[in-house]
């Protein structure tokens, strides 16, 4: 589960951990927040969304097409979310440029 608080941070459910995705002035009022049960923090990241029309219900293998574009070019995806017709990856943000251009 995807759930957006405020216009500050994301934060994406699995079954025993979440992650937050969040701008990096956020983290001290994190780390307050969370009371020491904060287990990582990674800075220097950058999110991409991409927003594709309906039809990518019905298109195989357009995630794989990404990943697989991305890794040929030594870009590594850190994190996805998707919901319906977008898909979000967070990437280091020295890598955010070229997989800019890459996904146009």
């Amino acid at each position: 589960r995807e759930r957006k608080l405020g216009n500050e941070f994301q934060m994406v459910e699995g079954n025993a951990v979440f992650v937050l995705i969040a701008n990096e002035d956020c983290e001290l009022r994190i780390r307050e927040t969370a009371r020491g049960k904060v287990k990582k923090i990674s800075t220097g990241l950058a999110l991409i969304t991409m927003q594709f029309d309906e039809r990518l219900e019905t298109t195989h293998g357009v995630v794989s097409s990404v990943y697989g574009l991305l890794a040929e070019h030594g870009i590594n995806v850190l994190e996805e979310m998707s919901c319906w017709t977008d898909l979000m990856l967070v990437v280091h943000e020295d890598d955010a440029a070229k997989a800019m251009r890459l996904l146009r």
